[in-house]
């Protein structure tokens, strides 16, 4: 799509080529001009989609210029800069045709609502020029012919660049509609309009092979034209156009992969084919997720490495398309780390499973939310090395280490005392400083938490629990159970099976 840009002043045109990414949209300045006489030529010889003008500039003001086009039925979508406050100004703006009227010192937000209204403009002219005075949402009119042919329905995405904010993203939308309405309608290959917010394509008259190839051509050209990349979702073939829109919501069943289109082998995706996902084992998911956290406590970058990568494809194929499950697998993990961060005595900052989940639902990709996700890792990672690196610090850490590894055996404080060797005295004091709490307190804090895990995963006797946690018998875990949980580990469970 091609622009010009005009006005006097220097420091104005460099500041509003600098103001918006014009390229991520597919708009190209195939001129910048000081004076009006020489823009309205640019016009003329250039044929600009839009046009970027200055209201007072030398040789010939903007609304002249714009009033000539109007006189010659030049369609150029016209946006006036201008540092006049001035209602005359505005008025006559307006009345030859103005897309908008901005005023200097030019505000980011306004330019892209007036390039908005520039597309719109630009759409409801080709739709004028066909002969219509309806959107072509409801319009399938050039798909009608005399012989008998058959329809593939099209669902088409924008695969967006992760830092493009979202009227930027919708701008980028309303540049690949316009290419695709040009392109595939004077090829004669079908049509291509807007339905409720999703860009359809309806190809006609080709088997699916050749559609295949039509698509890839036309990803490659919108790509060159528009600077955007696109994802294709290939619906049924259908022989009669009231099959179409069965056909186009089998579509949108699948629109979610565009989330994961960077993982797959192609940009165009059948509806009914499952070429890329396929079903993973559960325990190979649990193993990986196990290996990277030990990686992360042990603070191995190597083996951190090594099983993020097998994470991320386990969980890309698991997803099936679905961010939201992408996600949720990945919260699983974190939670894990958040937790093993607690066992060591690690006050990171807590995050709950909604504001981990939000992370991943403010990505516009896959490959986005990985990296988010993975920031998220490395901050525990540095965390846990940060506290290793202070002397009080790792002695503390090999403490919980030692407790978490021998909570089930007779552990006393002077055992452990003597394991780090501190003088026993001098380790309580040492314990709950870093602790929060007293020795006793936090062994039998740890315990509970393995007899809960047990509880819940098991079928085991309570003094069976007892045992294997640590406790001296079934008495000493249950008074310890109901201090800290308000209730017996029987009147737990019942309560578990009521539910």
């Amino acid at each position: 799509m091609k622009a010009i840009l005009a006005d006097d002043e220097e420091i104005i045109t460099r500041g509003i080529q600098k103001l918006i990414d014009w390229e991520s949209l597919g708009i190209e300045f195939v001129g910048i001009y000081e004076d009006g006489k020489k823009a309205f030529e640019g016009i003329l010889t250039k044929k600009p989609e839009i046009a970027l003008l200055d209201i007072s500039m030398p040789g010939m003001s903007g609304i002249e210029i714009l009033r000539e086009c109007r006189m010659m039925g030049i369609r150029t979508s016209i946006v006036f800069i201008s540092g006049f406050q001035d209602f005359e100004y505005a008025r006559d703006a307006l009345k030859y045709g103005a897309v908008e009227y901005l005023l200097k010192p030019v505000i980011r937000e306004e330019l892209i609502g007036a390039l908005e209204k520039c597309f719109s403009r630009m759409r409801q002219n080709r739709y004028e020029k066909a002969g219509g005075e309806k959107e072509k949402e409801t319009d399938l009119s050039g798909l009608l012919q005399t012989e008998d042919t058959c329809y593939i329905p099209v669902l088409v995405q924008v695969i967006h660049r992760d830092v493009m904010e979202e009227k930027m993203r919708k701008l980028a939308e309303f540049s690949v509609s316009s290419f695709l309405e040009k392109y595939i309608e004077s090829r004669h290959l079908g049509i291509s309009f807007i339905k409720n917010g999703h860009i359809v394509a309806i190809m006609k008259g080709m088997g699916r092979m050749q559609c295949r190839e039509v698509l890839e051509r036309l990803a490659e050209k919108a790509e060159e034209e528009t600077l955007q990349k696109l994802f294709f979702v290939m619906g049924e073939t259908v022989e009669q156009m009231s099959d179409l829109e069965q056909a186009f919501q089998e579509c949108l069943a699948r629109k979610g992969y565009q989330f994961f289109a960077e993982r797959l082998p192609s940009c165009i995706l059948e509806s009914g084919t499952q070429e890329f996902w396929k079903e993973i084992d559960p325990g190979r998911f649990e193993k990986t997720k196990d290996c990277l956290v030990t990686a992360v406590a042990n603070k191995d970058n190597s083996a951190f490495e090594n099983y993020y990568r097998q994470f991320e494809g386990i969980v890309c194929r698991m997803a099936n398309g679905k961010r939201e499950d992408a996600g949720f697998y990945f919260c699983s993990l974190l939670r894990l780390v958040q937790e093993k961060c607690w066992q060591l005595g690690i006050r990171t900052a807590y995050k709950d499973t909604t504001a981990l989940l939000e992370i991943g639902r403010n990505t516009l990709s896959y490959e986005q939310l990985t990296r988010e996700y993975r920031a998220e890792l490395q901050g525990y990672m540095d965390d846990i090395r940060k506290m290793a690196e202070n002397s009080d610090s790792r002695t503390f850490l090999r403490a919980r280490e030692y407790i978490e590894q021998h909570y089930a055996e007779n552990l006393t404080l002077n055992i452990l005392a003597e394991e780090i060797h501190m003088n026993p005295y001098y380790f309580s004091v040492f314990f709950k400083k870093n602790a929060g709490e007293n020795f006793k307190t936090y062994v039998n804090r740890v315990r509970l938490e393995h007899a809960m895990s047990l509880m819940l995963s098991t079928d085991k006797k309570t003094f069976e629990i007892a045992v294997e946690t640590g406790f001296r018998d079934a008495r000493a875990f249950s008074d310890a159970f109901q201090k800290q949980y308000g209730e017996t580990p029987n009147s737990f469970r019942k309560r578990l099976k009521e539910k």
